[in-house]
């Protein structure tokens, strides 16, 4: 037998083991497919004490989606009380730099009236004096920046705070804040990973 005679042998022997090797390994993994079905509904009828006519599954899962549905709604509103409660904390820092000309440029967006009572972060007395110098300024600690005013004895108020402009965004804010959350987090599945 020459060379070229038995590289073409051994080419057809290899070839012919392949394909029986392949038959095999395919008639292996139907006989375990067999048997895993018949396992998966042995230990079904176990449970469930009779075998699966095709809705039980189909219950057990629409169940199973609803209360996965229910709990991550209930983590949802959890995680957004924590992440507005931790926006609320964060406001004091937005006093930190260039405060005095956002806290005159929140005076500008009042219509011009003439305020009678002016509430302000203790902070804000000499500020808001200047820019209210006929009004009664009321410190409140509880306010991070910005003010809250009265006019036409009481019939009138507008508050322009931190908290109030945080309050009325929040509804925007909180999807994208939910969404990077989902991508960052959830989804890579530990926040060391950020």
């Amino acid at each position: 037998m020459g060379g070229e005679e038995l590289i073409g042998s051994l080419w057809k022997e290899a070839h012919e083991k392949a394909a029986t090797f392949r038959r095999d390994a395919e008639g292996e993994a139907e006989a375990l497919k067999t048997v895993l079905s018949a396992r998966f509904e042995a230990i079904r009828t176990e449970f469930t004490g009779h075998p699966d006519s095709g809705g039980e599954t189909g219950k057990i899962l629409l169940e199973a989606e609803t209360r996965a549905r229910k709990v991550r709604l209930t983590s949802v509103e959890g995680l957004s009380s924590r992440l507005y409660s931790l926006a609320v904390s964060c406001l004091p820092y937005l006093r930190e730099e260039g405060y005095d000309i956002v806290f005159s440029s929140l005076a500008r967006e009042l219509p011009p009236l003439e305020w009678q009572l002016v509430r302000v972060n203790p902070a804000d007395e000499e500020r808001a004096g200047k820019l209210f110098p006929y009004a009664e300024i009321i410190k409140d600690p509880g306010m991070s920046g910005g003010m809250e005013v009265e006019a036409r004895g009481g019939g009138l108020r507008v508050i322009n705070t931190f908290e109030k402009r945080l309050e009325k965004s929040w509804p925007r804010l909180l999807p994208g804040l939910l969404a990077d959350i989902d991508r960052t987090v959830l989804t890579d599945g530990t926040p060391e990973k950020v």
